[in-house]
């Protein structure tokens, strides 16, 4: 391999270590590539002043260089210096920006919410008779969570966002028929709609995410779901009852899709929970006479 491709390689990898490294450390890599430079270029220097006759070198004494070509090296080298140190300036930067370029052109990735129950999997009473009708509202979200952007916590108190990964919707609209077919498939409502159907139905259910995050503040990381439900008397206009679920799971790796996993997989068990919880309060409205039920907080 020639000095000149080593030369290259030296600086492609100086310039690759660049982008990854600490802003505090760019000098150094700066200043490494120069040096590399600066000596090829003594090299060259000395190289095409050797071959310069003898003869011919006092010719230049108009220059006050001397007779020997050491003297014009020392002449040339205040002038080479700066000039590689410049260039090396630039080619980092513009090295730096094409692989950050490079980078910034990855397509971002999208992630749904889903839940899927294996046979079996939800509790069904067969004691209750299937004649109350839920309306499930749409979602609200706390501040944070109501955006298509994958939260991730590294530091307490601090929320940050994934760059490349995201939600393919806002996990509001994602709940909404996860809640829906969750309940269908429990087994114990007359109908479950949502409510902007048409339809007048008898308990209203009203959940707000109050958390959906990756912590990655432990190894290995974990995903919190945390998710309040209220359940309204449509007929009596009050208040059934008021529950918040927590669930978490491991994460199966430490990146966006592990979080993702491991979201689903919380998900799946907290619809269990409020399924559940659904059907107690609807149970105790359907056996209570003229459908009356005292307002209960938990």
């Amino acid at each position: 391999m020639g000095s000149g491709q080593a030369v290259s390689i030296d600086i492609a990898e100086n310039l690759q270590r660049l982008t990854s490294m600490n802003k505090k450390h760019w000098w150094d890599l700066i200043s490494n590539t120069y040096d590399t430079l600066r000596f090829n270029s003594l090299l060259f220097i000395r190289k095409m002043s050797s071959l310069i006759p003898v003869h011919a070198v006092g010719r230049f004494d108009c220059w006050g260089l001397g007779e020997s070509r050491d003297e014009y090296l020392h002449f040339f080298l205040p002038i080479i210096y700066p000039w590689t140190f410049i260039f090396c300036v630039v080619l980092a930067l513009g090295g730096c920006g094409g692989l950050l370029a490079v980078a910034d052109s990855e397509p971002t990735q999208t992630y749904r919410l889903e839940a899927n129950f294996a046979s079996g999997q939800l509790v069904r009473d067969a004691k209750v008779a299937p004649t109350v009708v839920i309306m499930v509202a749409t979602p609200a979200a706390q501040a944070g969570f109501d955006t298509t952007g994958i939260a991730y916590v590294r530091k307490a108190y601090r929320l940050d966002y994934y760059s490349k990964n995201q939600w393919v919707d806002s996990p509001q609209r994602m709940l909404l028929p996860l809640l829906v077919l969750t309940l269908e498939g429990n087994g114990q409502f007359r109908a479950v709609l949502p409510v902007s159907s048409s339809v007048t139905g008898d308990v209203r259910l009203e959940t707000e995410i109050l958390c959906l995050q990756h912590e990655m503040l432990t190894l290995p990381s974990q995903f919190r779901v945390t998710l309040r439900a209220q359940l309204l008397d449509l007929h009596h206009h009050q208040i059934l009852a008021t529950h918040t679920f927590d669930a978490v799971e491991l994460s199966p790796s430490e990146d966006p899709y592990g979080g993702v996993v491991a979201a689903n997989r919380a998900i799946g068990r907290l619809l269990q929970e409020v399924a559940a919880f659904v059907a107690t309060e609807a149970s105790n409205l359907a056996g209570e006479e003229g459908g009356h039920s005292p307002h209960t907080t938990r």
